[in-house]
């Protein structure tokens, strides 16, 4: 395979001879075909720059690279937001613990709302005991992006304790039809994992 420098300077002499700019992006190519055959080493060394940071951190998160955990974890301090979530989204799909103290402070912290709520979602995929109370807590975010990460982040976390603030939710949700109608569906999966009437993640399929 092609290594992503090689990739963007071939890009860069072709569009020198050309009046039209290449059609796609080879260098997103690449990665998707590093995703697909498991090239981890690929896509760890594309975290290093700015322009396929996003794509990469996405890819080895749907990839479970559970050995890139320790390389992502630093992107939670980037200055772009976008990274920001997407290191929490692929941290919290790796399960990885060591991370739960930078995702709480994001969770409460961050000055952008879908920063907080990818942060959210990430602590209830990583599952521990202890932050069930933090998320309950955001269930009366007034962010209702980061309250709707916290009801999928309890549904992910799959503690029975979590079921009863999920059933007030829904009650008080009665009250606000317009919210009620648009996350009705998140609330009652939510409590249906909570429940376990739902599979565990490994029992359900990936789209």
């Amino acid at each position: 395979m092609k290594t992503l420098r090689a990739v963007r300077g071939f890009l860069a002499e072709r569009n020198r001879f050309e009046e039209q700019p290449v059609s796609g992006d080879p260098v997103y190519f690449a990665l998707r075909r590093a995703r697909n055959e498991g090239d981890v080493e690929t896509l760890v060394q594309a975290l290093d720059d700015q322009t396929d940071v996003f794509t990469a951190v996405r890819f080895l998160g749907q990839m479970e690279a559970v050995e890139a955990a320790p390389r992502i974890v630093p992107l939670l301090n980037s200055p772009y937001p976008y990274t920001r979530s997407a290191a929490a989204d692929a941290l919290g799909e790796l399960g990885h613990a060591p991370a739960r103290g930078a995702l709480r402070s994001m969770a409460q912290e961050d000055e952008v709302t879908f920063v907080r709520a990818s942060a959210v979602t990430a602590l209830g995929r990583i599952g521990d005991p202890d932050d069930l109370e933090l998320l309950v807590s955001l269930l009366d975010s007034p962010l209702y992006r980061v309250r709707w990460s916290a009801v999928k982040g309890l549904g992910e976390m799959r503690d029975e304790r979590g079921l009863e603030p999920l059933r007030r939710m829904r009650h008080r949700m009665w009250r606000s039809p317009g919210e009620w109608f648009m996350y009705r569906t998140v609330l009652q999966d939510a409590i249906d994992r909570t429940k376990g009437l739902r599979g565990r993640p490994e029992d359900e399929p990936t789209y």
